[in-house]
C-alpha cells in the first residue's frame, strides 16, 4: 500500500521531515510514502544582489523531481487553488503534512486530503503555540522541548495531537542546536506515526487549555541585550537567538553579536567592590564575563561586526580590554572606574 502525501513547508526546519519521507527505504516501512507534490512559499530576494532564491524545501523537491507549487496567498483564492491542486496531483492525496509553511491555511484546504492535515510543531503543545516555539522555550529556561504531531484545525496550533516526543534543553543549548535536533526528530516521528494516523489507528489527544502559552514572533528590537536583567535570563536570551538573528550588544561603537553564554556566580572586585550591569568583569585567559543585575554571564562565542565568528579565546587574542570597560550603545559615553 502507498500513502500519497502533499507536503507544505518552506525553511530549513521543514527539510529533514520531507527528506525522511523521500528516503525511507520501502523495506523499512509499510505502507510506502509517495510525495505527490510540494507546496512552498514563492521565491524571495536574498543576498546582496537581491536575487530571487528558492526555499530549501523547493530545492530538495526539485532534486527528487517532485511537482512544486508556490501560491502567494491560499486563503484569498481557495477555489482557484483547489483547481490547481487537482490539475497537478490528479488523484486527491491521502494526507497533507504541514511543517513551517509560512501561511495560514483555510479550513477547506486542511480537509482537502482524505485523512486531513497533520502539522509538525516544534513544542510540547499546548506550551508554546505560535511562531517561535524554539526560541521562546530557551528564553523561558524550559528544561525540555519536543515535537508534537498535531491534527490541524482552523485555530492557531489548537488541534489535538497524535504523538509527542521530548528533547532536553541544557544550560548550553542554543536555538540553532535545538532547531536541528527537533527537525531531525520531526522526520523520525513522521515516518513512525503517519501510517497509523492515515489508517485511523492513532488516537488524537485534546490539548489542555490550562497549559497554553504563546510563542510570539521574534522582533528585531528584542535582539539588543539588556544587561540590567538577571544573568540567567540574559544567558538564555543569548542562546535562544543564536545563531540567527543573534543577540547583540555594542563594543567600542561596533555591534557585537553574542552566540553562546551561561550564567555564572557573581564576581567581586577589590575591597568588595561590585560591578555594574554591562561592565566586563573579566577578560583574561580565554574568559570573558559581563555583569548583569545579579550575577555575571560568561561568553563563549561571539562575532564582531564585519568579522568572522570566533571563540572567546580567539577574540581576546586580538583585543586589549580595559578594566571595567562597558558594553554600550554607540550614543553612550564609556566611563571607566578606577
Amino acid at each position: 500500500m502507498t500513502i500519497r502525501v502533499l507536503y507544505y513547508g518552506t525553511p530549513d526546519f521543514a527539510v529533514p521531515p520531507l527528506r525522511a519521507l523521500l528516503t525511507t527505504p520501502p523495506e523499512h516501512t509499510d505502507p510506502v510514502f509517495e510525495v505527490a507534490g510540494v507546496v512552498t512559499q514563492p521565491d524571495r530576494p536574498s543576498g546582496r544582489g537581491k536575487k530571487l532564491s528558492p526555499s530549501p524545501v523547493k530545492q530538495l523537491a526539485e532534486e527528487h523531481q517532485i511537482p512544486v507549487l508556490q501560491p502567494e496567498n491560499i486563503r484569498s483564492c481557495w477555489d482557484e487553488w483547489q483547481e490547481e491542486l487537482s490539475r497537478v496531483l490528479g488523484e486527491t492525496p491521502d494526507v497533507a503534512v504541514v511543517c513551517a509553511f509560512g501561511q495560514i491555511l483555510p479550513l477547506p484546504c486542511l480537509h482537502y486530503p482524505r485523512s486531513g492535515s497533520v502539522n509538525i510543531h516544534a513544542s510540547l503543545l499546548p506550551r508554546w503555540r505560535g511562531a517561535a516555539p524554539i526560541q521562546r522555550a530557551i528564553m523561558a529556561n524550559d528544561t525540555e522541548s519536543g515535537i508534537s504531531l498535531m491534527q490541524m484545525e482552523e485555530g492557531l496550533d489548537t488541534g489535538p495531537y497524535f504523538a509527542q516526543a521530548r528533547i532536553p534543553i541544557t544550560e548550553t543549548t542554543t536555538g540553532g542546536e535545538l532547531h536541528d535536533a527537533l527537525a531531525a526528530l520531526g522526520g523520525e516521528m513522521l515516518v513512525q506515526y503517519l501510517p497509523m494516523i492515515v489508517s485511523g489507528r492513532c488516537t488524537a489527544t485534546t490539548q489542555d487549555e490550562c497549559g497554553v502559552t504563546y510563542a510570539k514572533k521574534i522582533h528585531k528590537d528584542e535582539c539588543l541585550i539588556d544587561w540590567h536583567k538577571p544573568a540567567k535570563e540574559v544567558a538564555a536570551h543569548i542562546r535562544a537567538l543564536a545563531p540567527f538573528p543573534g543577540a547583540y550588544t555594542f563594543f567600542r561603537g561596533k555591534r557585537l553579536k553574542l552566540l553562546n553564554a551561561r550564567s555564572l556566580p557573581p564576581l567581586e572586585g577589590e575591597a568588595g567592590e561590585t560591578f555594574s550591569p554591562g561592565e566586563i568583569s573579566r577578560a583574561e585567559n580565554g574568559t570573558l564575563e559581563v555583569q548583569c543585575s545579579d550575577q555575571t554571564v560568561g561568553i563563549s562565542e561571539l562575532q564582531l561586526e564585519g568579522k568572522a565568528k570566533l571563540s572567546t579565546s580567539e577574540f581576546l587574542k586580538g583585543q586589549e580590554i580595559a578594566s571595567r570597560e562597558r558594553l554600550l550603545l554607540p550614543s553612550q559615553k564609556n566611563s571607566v572606574k578606577t
